[in-house]
């Protein structure tokens, strides 16, 4: 059985009693679980007629969308590349080899631009929790230990411990939001009491499936958190450091970041993998460099402009970004750390294609950042106005 398309517009039609355009069944709209943004780039879109074996994915809601729910975790100067001598000539720096710190290692990503998996990636902010004394029963995954605040398994979240199914993942929520409850798994197994951890992002992004054969996805704004990378180096460096690594969907990015001595220099890119950070040839190099995450945060969507919340009807021209943060979150009102898109085309000195917001109190794993947007009717019809240009 194929699934039901309409190429849109789609108009309902009314009209007073004895017109003879009137609709006798005219009323409300309801669509099941709601209606959504669809991701139209290859190979999230959907194509009238398929089998249902596709992916396809968006975000949830047309507007007023929540893009990003996460406690960042604490910015730190060294947790993607630890202190070390740079290279004397070409050469990569070596990445972190353990967990820690808001880095995930061992993180794949299907590359958007090729259609390939790859692995060996460090992932930024994804969320993880462990749980001690939980256990599985068939297809459910009880949490039974202490999960902190900072912390959260989610649908998507791969699950790891003692006895645990290599690849086990959870699909869907029983009594649990995140800490000590029920979840669905999609492996039934058994396993006795023991320590489990689950990491949402180890084996690509993670969505929301919706339909007994997952084809429609929701995106998990939970592991949407995108954010920029810094480098600290010694006296005298001013080389070129390049970051390679992909965005929250996998398309492939890199920024050049160019070392200023003894200080620390921030990207302008939201990250959420790493792939490798290459020095050049050329340049002078200090006697150390550490390379690590910032206080920049990457919008899901494409932002022209923000305004905060405010009553004046001026405030709402281009308006389509409203950030929430802190302990709780609370609105943001001033424009102080908001860049719009980058709409000029991408290369590894522009700008975030999709814009982003610089937080004024650091992140520390407990302020939360939440973020919604309201794409703009000028913008929906093309996929640059919907997630900014090209990604390089």
């Amino acid at each position: 059985m194929t699934i039901t398309a309409f190429t849109g517009p789609v108009l309902s039609f009314g009209g007073t009693p004895g017109d003879s355009f009137s609709n006798p069944d005219l009323g409300t709209s309801l669509f099941w679980a709601g209606t959504g943004l669809l991701d139209q780039r290859v190979p999230t879109g959907y194509y009238p007629g398929s089998d249902g074996s596709g992916i396809a994915t968006g975000w949830f809601g047309t507007g007023y969308i929540q893009t990003v729910n996460y406690n960042p975790s604490t910015l730190a100067a060294d947790n993607i590349a630890a202190s070390q001598t740079p290279p004397v000539g070409a050469g990569s720096l070596t990445l972190v080899a353990a967990t820690a710190a808001g880095v995930t290692i061992g993180c794949q990503v299907l590359n958007r631009n090729t259609g390939q998996t790859v692995t060996g990636l460090r992932g930024l902010d994804l969320p993880t929790a462990s749980s001690a004394t939980s256990t599985i029963a068939g297809n459910v995954f009880t949490a039974v230990g202490a999960v902190t605040a900072t912390t959260t398994f989610t649908i998507g979240s791969v699950l790891s411990g003692t006895g645990v199914t290599a690849g086990t993942k959870i699909i869907g929520f029983g009594t649990g939001r995140g800490g000590v409850g029920t979840y669905i798994v999609d492996t039934p197994q058994t396993v006795s009491s023991t320590t489990i951890t689950g990491t949402a992002g180890t084996r690509g992004i993670p969505v929301i499936p919706q339909g007994p054969n997952g084809s429609i996805n929701l995106y998990n704004p939970l592991c949407m958190l995108g954010r920029n990378v810094t480098i600290t180096t010694a006296a005298t460096d001013n080389t070129v450091y390049t970051v390679n690594g992909y965005d929250v969907y996998g398309y492939p990015i890199s920024e050049n970041i160019t070392a200023n001595g003894a200080t620390t220099v921030s990207g302008k890119k939201a990250f959420k993998y790493i792939a490798s950070v290459t020095a050049p040839a050329a340049g002078t190099r200090g006697a150390t460099i550490t390379v690590g995450t910032g206080d920049v945060f990457g919008f899901p969507l494409y932002s022209a402009g923000f305004q905060g919340i405010t009553t004046t009807s001026a405030s709402f021209n281009n308006q389509d970004v409203f950030i929430f943060y802190g302990t709780p979150p609370v609105a943001i009102t001033a424009t102080t750390g908001y860049l719009g898109g980058d709409a000029t085309a991408a290369s590894a000195t522009t700008g975030d294609v999709r814009g982003t917001y610089a937080v004024q109190s650091a992140s520390n794993g407990t302020r939360r950042l939440v973020v919604y947007q309201s794409p703009s009717p000028l913008f929906v019809n093309s996929m640059t106005g919907l997630f900014g240009v090209t990604q390089a």
